[in-house]
């Protein structure tokens, strides 16, 4: 047998099924410099991550090339693959605390079909054009978040049926869905008329409100959940397209699809039963929103690069209902987002600067509690991340609000005992420079609500 035939025969029968799984196992003790409510200090808390993948090969194919090529060279008959396979991945992870908080989440979980350069996906999935205004600000425009504590948000995929064509120059993605999956935070319960919450970092509605020349009322909360249902069913579209090169990269996209923070619609009544008192009836809702922009991804050295992305985000408001008064978050919105990424031998370090400008709707412009779907307007943010030394990795990040006059400070130390097994510590402070005259329980930004929530957290990962 020729050595011709012996390549053939290894490609057309060396189609294999690779599998892979991953994951790590977190437990940390945390300890909270102070509380709102009545919990204590201490907590645990546990954390399990689970990756599994499996890619199957659908078939392999010898390259065909002219006949005159084995005149010149044998080896100009060159093996190669199809680049044809299903791809299956599940992304898992637990997530509990007992201040008797859980939540049990599912970053990517989809079944990918591939030729060529040709994807097809259905499921849960990273998009492969992410807003910088979701990796670096985590302002959830995009893809929703995990935020049981909101300066600690994780990523989560899109789901949706999407199609994607890659090649060496250009990325063109487009999805639909009939779907819309809001943000995950910390669980509420309704008992006699107030929202409570044993997590500290739940961000509750007052409890009363000051009406001038009325007096001091306490509010009385209803949720509307039936409708609950049908918020999840929302029809998605949107495309994205990338030109790229070894030092640029430009996306320009369209998507028309709901937010993934619920607002709520608000009824209020005086209570004639009830002396000082206002009935409220909540009603939970998704805005639609059209977003477009362009972001520009630029190399200018071996290690530095710069980020920058302009967002427009247009409310629909053909899908509110008329008369009635709505959250302040009724608003069209536009962010400006510009990074500076060193990839330094020694760390990697970014600086970033987000700017964000909303114009809200005067008729709906009633307030009844703070706007929380965007943690924050004008920022600036330095993140410090990889800088090892022997067995310790250190990282920390810092984000200063400049509207809310706010400030945030992550600083970790990791010690890897082996392969598989590291120590953790991390130490989280949170400060408000605002004026405290101005605050009240209906206007107080992020950092003022959870300013007495500077933390320690002591923790060990295993992974596996």
């Amino acid at each position: 047998m020729s050595l011709m035939r012996v390549i053939v025969i290894s490609v057309l029968f060396n189609s294999s099924i690779s599998y892979g799984l991953s994951g790590d196992i977190n437990l940390n003790y945390l300890n909270l410099a102070e509380t709102k409510r009545n919990i204590n200090r201490s907590h645990l808390e546990l954390e399990f991550n689970l990756k599994y993948q499996r890619k199957k090969p659908v078939r392999n194919r010898l390259e065909s090339y002219p006949s005159s090529l084995s005149n010149i060279h044998p080896t100009a008959y060159m093996s190669v693959e199809d680049n044809q396979y299903f791809d299956f991945v599940f992304d898992f992870s637990f997530y509990g605390v007992t201040y008797v908080d859980y939540a049990f989440l599912l970053p990517e979980a989809y079944l990918n079909y591939t030729t060529g350069i040709s994807s097809f996906i259905i499921g849960r999935k990273i998009p492969e054009v992410q807003l910088f205004v979701d990796t670096l600000w985590q302002q959830g425009i995009d893809q929703a978040f995990f935020r049981m504590n909101p300066f600690d948000a994780r990523e989560q995929g899109r789901l949706a049926a999407t199609y994607v064509l890659q090649s060496d120059s250009v990325v063109v993605e487009a999805f639909f869905s009939p779907f819309s999956i809001p943000d995950q935070g910390p669980s509420f319960d309704f008992k006699n008329g107030q929202a409570t919450s044993d997590n500290p970092w739940a961000n509750n509605p007052p409890r009363q409100v000051v009406l001038s020349d009325t007096g001091t009322f306490n509010l009385s909360y209803q949720v509307e959940d039936d409708s609950v249902p049908e918020l999840i069913n929302n029809l998605q579209y949107g495309l994205a397209v990338s030109i790229v090169s070894d030092y640029i990269k430009i996306d320009g996209f369209y998507y028309n699809k709901s937010s993934k923070q619920l607002g709520l619609s608000i009824d209020a009544t005086i209570d004639s039963d009830t002396v000082g008192e206002i009935d409220v009836t909540a009603k939970p809702f998704f805005i639609d929103e059209h977003l477009f922009g362009v972001q520009l991804e630029s190399k200018w050295f071996d290690n530095f690069k710069m980020t920058n992305g302009f967002y427009g985000m247009a409310i629909d408001t053909s899908t509110l209902e008329d008369g009635v008064p709505y959250r302040t978050e009724i608003s069209d919105y536009f962010f400006i987002s510009t990074g500076m990424h060193f990839d330094l031998d020694w760390s990697n370090l970014v600086l970033a600067h987000m700017y964000r400008r909303e114009r809200p709707f005067e008729e709906m412009n009633t307030v009844y509690f703070n706007n929380r779907r965007f943690l924050h307007g004008n920022a600036v943010k330095v993140l410090l991340s990889d800088l090892n030394y022997r067995r310790l990795s250190f990282n920390s990040e810092v984000l200063f609000g400049i509207e809310e006059k706010g400030l945030f400070i992550e600083t970790g130390v990791s010690y890897r005992y082996s392969p598989s097994l590291r120590f953790n510590a991390q130490l989280n402070l949170i400060e408000d420079f605002s004026d405290e005259l101005s605050q009240s329980a209906l206007s107080e930004s992020i950092f003022s609500q959870f300013s007495e929530l500077d933390n320690i957290r002591l923790g060990v990962q295993y992974v596996f």
